[in-house]
């Protein structure tokens, strides 16, 4: 048989080898050319929807007039915002923050008391005391020879602040000297005393007296000696005022109207305590009275008829007894702030990511910012809690709550300078910390009125409150407003 031969052409290992590589060269130069024009295909961009301060939705888009770090050249929408979903985008991240809360209102009422309290509120007391006037002493003897009137109590009043060692209070007002006495006998001491636990110690139930009002001596009697006129130990005289340490500027009335006057004058045989001071001390304790008797004028001089702390007349006439003393009194006052807390914060959302939306376009509603609430004040009008923060709405995807306002009574404190709850802040847009919603008198806010944060979502400070000259001349703050919502998509 005749053996047939084939030839068969082909590339050797080599040459397929280099045939490869320079596939493999061209087709890398290519895909920059590739890639370049599959970016330009691509859509990428942000979007923007908050509310101006007039309350109106705002937008801003990539490619849209205005600036972007500038909200007030934004293009105002109305009652919503729309996003119009950009043709051929995907990966869309949504960072959203509803309305934060308002921040509450400040409140204050005035305080007193004449009788013993337990100490709920720290702070600055205003106190004043009188002693019980001294009865007057008996006539004895020769008709012709004078007993003395009784002196009038000592008057003492000073602020003191109370701390949380304190736990009471105990006042206790003396009595008018009796008359069972042919010489007059004292009126009885006005004593405020604090009960308090030594920090130190730990001792429990420790008192100190904060102010003692001495009540006045009695006026003496007289008699007679180989039928001459004789005095018995003087005339009755001003109590005296001791106060504690701790007293704020303590104020003593001294005068020499507080020694018993010679019987058989009159107005003036008794101590009393002049019309002046007595207006000092009801200054003092605005605005409560101490006092409320009505003046008598006298050889020119204004002064009081059975005035509170007045010492007795002497007798007079036939009889055993002079006049008993006045009572002394004893009060304390002071005005309770409670000021607002601060609004809470918006609830938000970072970069919540979706691949890709349904609509062609998203109706979004943001949340505006809770009202601040009212100021009080003593005379009825009572602070108001701030209002809650409206919620922002992404259509049908999900809803975002607004902050809570803010509640009454943050701080308590007596007759002292009180600040406001800061406002919740939320983590979204603090970039160079612009202007949080501090409350009144705290942080960098030396007004008594809550701020409105700068922030997206955060809450309104609370009001703050800053005593008065007198008690019932505070100045009670307002709550800040809430900050409004946001809403920013990326893609």
């Amino acid at each position: 048989m005749k053996k047939t031969t084939i030839n068969i052409s082909a590339f050797s290992l080599a040459e397929a080898l280099i045939t490869l590589l320079i596939v493999a060269l061209i087709s890398l130069a290519t895909i920059p050319v590739i890639t370049k024009k599959a970016r330009k295909e691509e859509n990428h961009g942000k979007w923007i929807c908050t509310l101006n301060s007039a309350g109106q939705h705002i937008q801003w888009n990539t490619g849209a007039s205005g600036d972007a770090n500038n909200p007030t050249t934004w293009a105002v929408s109305g009652n919503s915002c729309t996003f119009q979903v950009p043709s051929g985008a995907r990966n869309f991240a949504i960072t959203a923050v509803a309305g934060g809360g308002g921040g509450a209102g400040a409140q204050y009422q005035n305080k007193s008391w004449t009788s013993d309290f337990a100490v709920t509120y720290y702070g600055s007391y205003r106190m004043a005391a009188i002693g019980g006037g001294g009865s007057g002493g008996l006539q004895d003897g020769l008709a012709n020879c004078n007993p003395r009137g009784g002196g009038a109590g000592g008057v003492g009043y000073a602020a003191f602040d109370i701390d949380e060692s304190t736990t009471q209070i105990k006042i206790s007002s003396g009595r008018g000297g009796d008359t069972s006495n042919h010489n007059g006998k004292k009126g009885g001491d006005s004593v405020i005393t604090r009960v308090y636990t030594n920090t130190t110690t730990g001792a429990a139930n420790q008192t100190e007296d904060l102010i003692v009002a001495h009540g006045g001596n009695g006026g003496h009697r007289t008699y007679t000696v180989v039928f001459s006129c004789q005095n018995g130990e003087g005339n009755g005289k001003m109590g005296t005022v001791s106060f504690a340490s701790s007293a704020i500027s303590p104020r003593t009335v001294n005068t020499s109207y507080g020694n018993g006057g010679l019987g058989g004058r009159g107005d003036i045989s008794f101590g009393y305590i002049p019309y002046s001071d007595m207006e000092n001390v009801n200054n003092f304790m605005k605005p409560y009275t101490v006092m409320t008797d009505t003046p008598r004028y006298y050889s020119s001089k204004q002064m009081y008829t059975n005035l509170t702390g007045r010492g007795g007349n002497p007798q007079t006439a036939s009889g055993w007894q002079g006049r008993a003393g006045n009572d002394g009194a004893a009060m304390v006052s002071t005005e309770i702030y409670w000021s607002g807390g601060g609004g809470k914060a918006g609830n938000y959302k970072i970069r919540d990511f979706y691949p890709s939306f349904d609509k062609k376009k998203l109706t979004i509603t943001v949340g505006k910012g809770g009202k601040g609430g009212n100021a009080g004040t003593s005379s009825g009008g009572y602070a108001t809690k701030g209002s809650d923060g409206g919620a922002t709405v992404i259509d049908d995807l999900y809803g975002l709550p607004g902050g809570k306002g803010g509640e009454l009574k943050y701080q308590e404190k007596a007759y002292s300078d009180t600040s406001g709850e800061d406002g919740e802040k939320t983590p979204l847009y603090y970039k160079n910390e612009p202007v949080l919603g501090y409350g009144g008198l705290s942080g960098t806010n030396s007004n008594v009125n809550g701020m409105t944060s700068a922030g997206y979502g955060a809450g309104g400070g609370g009001a703050g409150i800053k005593h008065g000259t007198y008690l019932g001349t505070a100045n009670a703050g307002k709550g800040g407003d809430g900050a409004p919502g946001y809403v920013l998509i990326e893609w």
